[in-house]
């Protein structure tokens, strides 16, 4: 992009706001459209309405939001496409706006002509270990450190830039606050972009790509080819390159998913070797082999009460084998390894983050100190509470009593309602399968098939409604709390939003693993829910169930969402580009960049959430169920290796540019990570130690055997149950359950074997022991990994050296070090 050869300041002597603010129509293949007419001053940021709205109440409130923005000091110059029902507003940040809001948003700026001594190369020992898949030169950037401070407008003589212009980062960023703040009119209400495009007064408001892909030398087309494209599958990030071009915060969620898709595959190979064991000692598994050869004929009683009918444990005999492919001793030492591998994971991110973060110039930067809001402001200005001026908003806080605690508690109550509506939604589903088996209209058919499909398909709609209500009512309770700072509107949206999705696709998941067929009684006696007796595990057990049920929902969203990812911004643009379609002129891509990029994809606030809302999820299918399917973390590797070129097609591709954001952290995500690493520790623990074979086996083998094997498990695991006399209709006297129950001397009644109880004092002292070594261990990690690298803290401690051209006015220093010592509170070291 061209640069600039003389300031702002001059060209603002040459030509006034009203001058530029004409209309003038581009024709297609116009040059120089990144550019105003002037030929010199870049294009920020472009607005977009219908050219033919009649609505004078529009048109009134476009006349008044323009005019706050020239009073505010931008340029705009108003265009169009010939034929395009579209007016596009151009808009430039001037040097002197820039410099005014980058002391109120604490922009960091380069210092002049300084290097930071001692500065790590951070990357030293990746690139010659992984210098094969390295990209190509020509999309990385510079990585000369310069040293960083909190722009001043009283000390703007020791930064880069002088009188000439902001980098594009900060006018976007600049550009991005006033356009939504609410600007005063003559309406009751305030109101700024966000309320204009909802309204319909715009259609929409974005910064403009540097160029297209298919432009040569094009930034955004460097990125594409060595970056976007599925032949980099391979190759590492140009992670530098990102973050020059769309911000902190786009480039730190692409290094957590790298960086978390290569943790991935030590997990991978681990859980594949664990399944790998399984399949070698298959055929030496003593319980199968009695199942599917010596007791095949064995006689199992109903697993329902109208309309199942007996069978035979033959037919138990595949899904036993299968079972024990998830559920051998290889899994306890894999579930222990993936519970040592999601803290390692956890501290050695902490690790990176913080080395990234300080070579982007983002790790001093304090989420707190950030600008307000907004729509904070405008409440606090209309409540007369503060004040919207740019001198106090450090000071500006809502009282707690009467307008904090009041909207926590109404927030919390509403989030927790549509919490419990969720877990009823899948309490029905449970109850619709209990009432299958027993209708009368399925006694022809197979119950299992037929309300398992019918059932997940209800779950699925149940699951959708409530996603599309529970967002809407987050975004509008976390609109009404009016958090001060954007980092905390986004960390309270986020874990609204999560909350919900862990139990819409975790509940079902739990339900098999810890509580189907816990409490279903026994033959002659089982519990009913409803008048419906309550279900029982299937042929093959309960941790077939949660294999089969895990695997398919793990799988199958990700399948689903990488064809949503991919399909749903081609059907959008595609829509877009009907919108700015017209009989005597379609879509041409000779269109001025700023016109095309209007059939892009919006990117707001919210379009990195569900980005880090999948791959979070997963972690959580990784981690808390992994004792019963070691290949998840397998398919997640696989899975982000794609899912990191597709987001990032979608990025340089189908979405317009996002404004840069800086950021020093992956927000609350982090923490919910770390939650859900402990919860997996003991998931893990009572899913070996209640749903798998683990504990009763090992009891078995080293209690009652007599040679240390498993012959004769299977036998002593069985209960029988005798049909009174006046139920026989046919030979059959007698069925086998699975239960530790005999007969009591009283008729009809039943109590637990002496086994049954040496189980559950086994499976108790498992967990302790289990949740405490693996604790224990974890903690160790935790303090030998530190959280930031020693390098990092050496640099942090490293004195800055400085050449600046001239000393500020009035200034008597003698020395330069005296200079800079005496302007250390700017600069980001010590």
């Amino acid at each position: 992009m061209p640069g600039l050869s003389e300031s702002d300041s001059v060209f603002a002597d040459e030509f006034s706001m009203d001058d530029l603010n004409f209309e003038m129509k581009t024709k297609v293949g116009a040059k120089d459209d990144l550019l105003l007419s002037d030929g010199s001053r870049t294009i920020d940021y472009v607005l977009a309405n219908k050219h033919d709205d009649m609505n004078q109440d529009h048109s009134d409130r476009r006349k008044v939001f323009e005019s706050n923005l020239k009073k505010e000091g931008l340029i705009l110059e108003s265009d169009q496409v010939e034929d395009v029902p579209f007016r596009f507003v151009k808009v430039h940040a001037p040097y002197d706006v820039c410099a005014r809001y980058a002391e109120l948003l604490h922009l960091s700026l380069p210092m002049k002509q300084g290097v930071c001594v001692g500065a790590p190369n951070s990357s030293t020992i990746k690139n010659k270990v992984l210098k094969y898949v390295e990209p190509d030169v020509s999309v990385s950037v510079p990585t000369t450190k310069t040293c960083t401070a909190i722009f001043s407008l009283n000390k703007k003589y020791l930064f880069t830039g002088g009188e000439l212009t902001f980098p594009p980062s900060v006018r976007l960023q600049v550009l991005d606050f006033i356009l939504g703040k609410k600007f005063e009119s003559d309406s009751p209400h305030e109101f700024g972009i966000e309320d204009l495009i909802s309204g319909g007064v715009y259609e929409a408001a974005y910064p403009i790509h540097q160029g297209g892909v298919g432009e040569e030398d094009s930034r955004l087309s460097l990125l594409y080819i060595h970056w976007a494209a599925l032949t980099n599958l391979l190759k590492t990030q140009p992670l530098d390159a990102i973050k020059e071009y769309f911000g902190v915060k786009v480039a730190l969620y692409f290094a957590w998913l790298g960086f978390y898709t290569y943790m991935l595959l030590p997990a991978a190979v681990v859980g594949v070797l664990c399944f790998l064991y399984g399949l070698a000692t298959l055929h030496g598994h003593q319980p199968s082999s009695d199942i599917c050869e010596v007791m095949q004929n064995v006689t199992m009683c109903p697993l329902c009460d109208l309309h199942c009918q007996h069978w035979k444990l033959a037919k138990a005999c595949q899904p036993a084998r299968l079972t024990y492919l998830v559920d051998n001793p290889a899994t306890i030492f894999f579930t222990a390894f993936m519970a040592l591998w999601a803290r390692i994971f956890l501290k050695l991110w902490k690790r990176y983050s913080a080395e990234i973060t300080r070579r982007w110039d983002a790790a001093d930067f304090d989420m707190k100190e950030t600008a307000p809001r907004p729509a904070f402001l405008a409440y606090m200005t209309r409540t007369d509470s503060g004040s919207n001026s740019l001198s106090d908003t450090s000071e500006l806080r809502l009282p707690f009593c009467s307008t904090r605690l009041p909207r926590f508690i109404v927030s919390v109550s509403t989030v927790l309602l549509l919490v419990v509506i969720a877990i009823g939604a899948v309490m029905g589903v449970i109850i619709y399968r209990m009432s299958v088996f027993a209708s009368p209209l399925f006694a022809s058919q197979d119950p299992f098939v037929f309300s398992s499909v019918t059932a997940s398909l209800i779950n699925l709609v149940c699951i959708t409604l409530i996603n599309e209500i529970y967002t809407r009512v987050a975004v509008t309770l976390t609109e009404w709390e009016l958090h001060r700072t954007q980092a905390q509107h986004d960390d309270s949206l986020t874990l609204k939003m999560y909350l919900l999705q862990f139990v819409n696709y975790y509940s079902s998941i739990f339900y098999v693993a810890f509580f189907k067929g816990r409490w279903a009684g026994y033959p002659g006696a089982y519990n009913h829910v409803l008048g419906y007796r309550q279900e029982e595990c299937g042929p093959g057990g309960c941790l077939m169930e949660l294999t089969v049920q895990l695997a398919t929902i793990m799988i199958g969203r990700q399948a689903i969402n990488a064809c949503i990812e991919m399909g749903l911004p081609i059907l959008r643009r595609w829509c877009n580009r009907m919108t700015l379609h017209s009989p005597r002129q379609p879509y041409d891509p000779c269109w001025p960049q700023w016109a095309k990029d209007f059939y892009l994809m919006p990117f707001d606030a919210r379009s990195l959430f569900y980005e880090y809302l999948e791959m979070v999820l997963q972690f959580g299918f990784v981690t808390i169920f992994v004792a019963s399917f070691p290949l998840a973390p397998l398919f997640a590797l696989v899975n982000n290796m794609l899912e990191t070129r597709l987001d990032a097609r979608k990025f340089v591709t189908f979405y317009r540019r996002p404004a840069p954001l800086r950021v020093n952290d992956i927000g609350v995500w982090f923490h919910i990570m770390d939650t859900v690493s402990k919860l997996a520790v003991v998931s893990n623990s009572f899913i070996i130690a209640f749903t798998s074979n683990f504990i009763p086996e090992t009891v078995y083998r080293y209690t009652v055997s007599s040679n240390g094997s498993l012959e004769g498990y299977v036998e002593d695991s069985l209960a029988t149950f005798t049909l009174p006399r006046s139920n026989h209709t046919t030979d059959l006297l007698q069925c086998r359950y699975r239960a530790y129950l005999v007969a009591s001397e009283e008729l009809g009644t039943y109590e637990y074997t002496p086994l049954y109880w040496r189980i559950l004092t086994a499976r108790l002292a498992f967990i302790v022991i289990f949740q405490n070594l693996v604790l224990s261990i974890t903690t160790m990690v935790d303090w030998i990994i530190a959280d930031v690298p020693d390098a990092l803290k050496v640099s942090h401690y490293s004195l800055f050296i400085a050449n600046v051209p001239y000393p500020p006015p009035g200034y008597k220093g003698s020395t330069l070090i005296t200079l800079i010592l005496h302007e250390r509170d700017l600069f980001n070291v010590t």
